[in-house]
């Protein structure tokens, strides 16, 4: 019993460093970057983060890379009377003094938003395990970033 209650208090420490971690360069600040584990034969997969943008300056998101995938790419969500509609977008602005928050379930009846697309998965998503994904912003530069994977059934 206590061996069982001490690996998931260990577990759950480990989950929620890997959720923690942060990246800073210039005014920006990138964190909560996540995806959801795939299912079996799932080629793509959507990831999330926040970028808080601390400075009096706007930068642009211009593009991202992985290589745990063939393409990576910015996309935008949103609703149209009871449609989704998603489309591949060349940059996203993130303005001065404020916070852009890709969130899953944007789009999906709580308004419009953004996320990055990996297509063509060189192998599954896999709960606790973590991917890199590379971001490049028009001020900022290159960030190097460590995207966390949480179960398919994780909400965000």
């Amino acid at each position: 019993m206590f061996f069982r209650f001490a690996l998931t208090c260990i577990c759950s420490l480990w989950l929620s460093s890997a959720i923690a971690a942060e990246y800073r360069q210039g005014s920006l600040r990138i964190s909560q970057i996540h995806a959801r584990a795939t299912a079996p034969g799932q080629s793509s997969a959507a990831v999330y983060l926040t970028v808080e943008n601390s400075g009096k300056d706007a930068d642009e998101l211009l593009s991202v890379q992985s290589s745990a995938a063939t393409t990576a790419n910015l996309h935008s969500m949103s609703m149209t009377g009871n449609v989704m509609k998603m489309r591949e977008i060349e940059r996203i602005a993130i303005a001065p003094a404020s916070t852009l928050a890709m969130r899953a379930g944007h789009g999906h009846g709580h308004g419009d938003g953004h996320h990055i697309m990996l297509t063509g998965l060189s192998s599954p998503l896999v709960a606790g395990q973590t991917i890199p994904l590379v971001l490049t912003f028009k001020k900022a530069g290159v960030i190097k970033t460590t995207v966390s994977i949480n179960p398919l059934t994780a909400t965000h």
